[in-house]
């Protein structure tokens, strides 16, 4: 049985679909001697598998049990590389395993090695530095191969770039390489024009991404039919921008071109309508995608989530998280944030901290935005120490203030007073934070860090000035300013403030009393304000 012999039959076998008898017998014959003198026999298998998808077992000729032995197998147990059809393959294969740095090397080897890349080489590689998100490093390969090795690239090669380009959103660049190619004689296919009209969608420019649609459809796309992914790009755009008849006209126009809307789809319309404001219209569409057999995923539930917090309707939502996880979706961070930031702003911060602590126990860390709901939610009820203490755990574990966001005056207040020896600096800014005039929970933040800090004058002005914008403190921001202007003996304007706290209703239980009366030692309010 002759290296011919094996190489012949194991070529046979892979045509004949048959890539695991294949490998079997590959496996058995690279044992014997004289297969180390076939290279045919390597690049049979290797193209063999990769066309049946069988990336994994392709590399058996370079990579044993999945681990990476360089190119030992190949270039110590036959006397030359394998042909560059089988190359190519195994790069692909590699490339669509994500085994970058195994498909680098091989390439590598091919270079050392004298051997000379065709359009399918370089279309692979500029592919695979689409897939690492390395734009330099595909623009380069490809002016290579145009330039220095005077090869044509194909409808691949253009297409992998554009893609990757608009994915890094250089549309722009991505435009020209579109019309090159064009003018090349090359023309676009399904995928090339799908790439840019998302990249058109990304940038907000659904008008041109239509285009481009139309055009498509037309002769300049040689009469190419809109798949999934297509409408998907179109709709999603449209939704972006709130133009929801539009988008709701594409999905339509799906049935016409008999294409089935995905869940992607489903969960675009969702999240539109519920943006704004068409809260029964998103429940309804919901309704609907679970008739036609697809089933809500964790995305369509955040969404949901949001929507029923977003009307005041928490309990719901809560009730959603519950049936979801009994149906075996994860919930994650984003479905807890919206319900703990539906808690605080009905006030329940009990329900609000419950949530907190179910959503650790079931193995979601709180985020910055899970922080800052509940200082919010603690500043509202005048639970100052409880939010200091919240923001300086937020700071501990390293999270930094509205990063991801949600814009809480009271974190961005309580970080101001965080990182100054005094407050002084930070009421300088209070008047005009941002360019937005402060509201009650930054007066009132901005009033206890000034107290604790002992800079009463300032914390009276502040008070003075809320009070003339027609706020109404809390009972325990009262309480704090009237215990520390009696420990300054300024007893007239604790009385004022008692008054005023009288006249709008606001009534002290009986330890908030004994925090005013107790303005020797200042014990309690120390506790209070450390």
């Amino acid at each position: 049985m002759n290296p011919q012999f094996i190489g012949s039959l194991v070529k046979k076998l892979s045509r004949l679909e048959s890539p695991n008898q294949a490998l079997n017998f590959f496996k058995w014959a690279s044992k014997r001697s004289d297969a180390s003198a076939s290279p045919e026999l390597y690049s049979a298998i290797i193209h063999g598998l990769t066309k049946a998808k069988l990336y994994s077992k392709a590399g058996y000729g370079v990579f044993a049990t999945g681990a990476r032995r360089g190119s030992d197998l190949v270039y110590h147990r036959i006397d030359g590389m394998p042909g560059i059809h089988a190359c190519n393959s195994l790069l692909d294969g590699l490339h669509k395993m994500g085994r970058f740095e195994s498909m680098w090397g091989i390439y590598g080897d091919m270079i050392s090695r004298g051997m000379v890349s065709n359009v399918v080489t370089y279309s692979t590689m500029i592919n695979g530095c689409c897939s690492q998100g390395n734009v330099a490093k595909a623009r380069f390969l490809f002016d290579e191969m145009v330039e220095r090795n005077k090869i044509a690239p194909n409808v691949v090669t253009y297409t992998s770039l554009i893609c990757c380009l608009c994915k890094e959103g250089l549309v722009m660049e991505a435009n020209d390489l579109f019309r090159k190619m064009r003018l090349s004689g090359v023309l676009p296919n399904l995928y090339t024009y799908n790439a840019m009209m998302d990249g058109y969608c990304k940038m907000a420019d659904v008008g041109r991404a239509l285009s481009l649609y139309e055009e498509m459809l037309g002769g300049g796309g040689d009469g190419l039919r809109p798949n999934v992914v297509t409408f998907g790009i179109l709709i999603d755009g449209f939704c972006r921008l709130g133009e929801l008849e539009k988008a709701r006209e594409f999905f339509f126009d799906m049935v016409k071109f008999s294409v089935l809307p995905n869940l992607f789809i489903y969960n675009c319309l969702i999240d539109g309508y519920c943006k704004a404001g068409r809260f029964r219209d998103s429940l309804c569409l919901c309704s609907e995608m679970v008739k036609v057999g697809l089933w809500p995923d964790i995305f369509t539930c955040n969404i949901l989530i949001k929507g029923f917090c977003g009307t005041g309707r928490v309990e719901e939502g809560v009730d959603l998280l519950n049936k979801i996880q009994r149906e075996g979706v994860v919930p994650n961070s984003i479905t807890y944030n919206s319900l703990i930031d539906g808690y605080v702003k009905d006030g329940n911060m009990e329900g609000a901290l419950k949530l907190c602590s179910q959503m650790t126990h079931n193995g979601v860390e709180p985020n910055v935005i899970s922080f800052s709901c509940l200082i919010d939610g603690h500043c509202e009820e005048g639970k100052m120490e409880a939010a200091t203490g919240l923001y300086s755990e937020m700071m501990v574990k390293g999270f930094v203030p509205d990063v991801e966001g949600r814009n809480s005056d009271a974190v961005k207040l309580l970080s101001e007073l965080k990182g100054c020896k005094s407050n002084e600096r930070a009421s300088n800014q209070v008047v005009n934070m941002d360019g937005v005039f402060p509201n009650k929970v930054t007066y009132m933040v901005l009033i206890f860090g000034l107290c604790r800090d002992g800079l009463i004058f300032e914390a009276m002005k502040f008070f003075k000035a809320m009070r003339g914008l027609c706020m109404v403190p809390d009972a325990v921001t009262y309480a704090v300013i009237m215990q520390r202007s009696c420990q300054i003996k300024r007893s007239i304007e604790a009385m004022m403030f008692l008054a005023d706290m009288i006249k709008v209703g606001i009534t002290l239980d009986p330890d908030t009393y004994h925090l005013i009366g107790d303005n020797s030692s200042g014990t309690k309010a120390q506790f209070m304000l450390a």
